[in-house]
């Protein structure tokens, strides 16, 4: 699916999935730190939901999961989320249930219709 946005490298078309597999090897850069800073400020911890816009190819789920909280992760690309499931079930400590499907399939207009989703 090809994105175009003239802010964005001068409104050239761009795939995300064209490079999935790529992004998925080289892009889990985040130092522990990083998920530390956002635990530390009481958000993506358990028993919170955390609905995951744009989740790529899940790295901030996979590597915050062990925090508690239960994770929905959405992305446009279906190259991106199938590189996420292939991801989730790769993790050593067992397969990390969250749910990724395209996001532009969500219709949410409500809190109450946003809590349905876990």
């Amino acid at each position: 699916m090809d994105i175009i946005d003239e802010r964005i490298d001068a409104g050239k078309a761009f795939d995300w999935g064209r490079t999935s597999k790529e992004y998925a090897k080289y892009r889990d850069i985040y130092p522990e730190e990083f998920y530390k800073k956002i635990v530390d400020r009481g958000l993506c911890v358990k028993g919170q939901k955390v609905l995951d816009l744009g989740t790529g190819t899940g790295v901030l789920p996979r590597n915050m999961y062990k925090y508690g909280a239960e994770w929905v992760g959405t992305d446009i690309s279906p190259e991106q989320i199938e590189q996420a499931k292939l991801a989730e079930l790769l993790k050593p400590e067992g397969k990390l249930l969250i749910l990724i499907w395209p996001g532009f399939h969500l219709k949410i207009r409500s809190q109450e219709q946003a809590r349905s989703l876990f």
